[in-house]
């Protein structure tokens, strides 16, 4: 976490919602949560089948983020839909880039690290659909 954030946030083990929709199993994170590496083994005990990480990495940390969460995909063998911030927060340029990986570890889709978006992953048959609406 930046300095602070503590104030506000800390990562969880004790309390993490889980919900079922159309036969996934879902379980949420923010960054302090990805960034220990008992959160994600967490969230494959609990026979999840996709993780759902709300954070804020900058365009510094953005790319390192992306990374692991890649791993996190693979390693755990459940999908990852990430949304990140974008534009200017708290003085700082946020990196974008939110993102869907499959249980692989492949980034399917993501937004790009200027504009604001809405990234929409559909699960089909054949595997995932995306949609991409952007803010000009």
């Amino acid at each position: 976490m930046h300095a602070g954030e503590e104030m506000y946030y800390s990562s969880s083990f004790d309390y993490n919602p889980i919900i079922n929709i159309a036969g996934e199993t879902i379980g949420f994170a923010i960054r302090a949560d990805i960034e220990n590496s008992q959160h994600p083994l967490d969230t494959k005990r609990n026979r999840c089948t996709m993780c759902l990480p709300s954070i804020f990495y900058s365009k510094k940390g953005i790319d390192a983020g992306c990374e692991l969460l890649s791993k996190y995909a693979k390693e755990n063998s459940f999908s990852i839909l990430m949304s990140n911030y974008s534009g200017n927060v708290w003085n700082m340029e946020a990196g974008g880039m939110s993102g869907f990986w499959d249980k692989n570890g492949k980034l399917v889709a993501a937004l790009d690290s200027e504009n604001e978006g809405l990234l929409i992953i559909e699960k089909i048959e054949s595997g995932w659909m995306q949609e991409k609406h952007i803010k000009k």
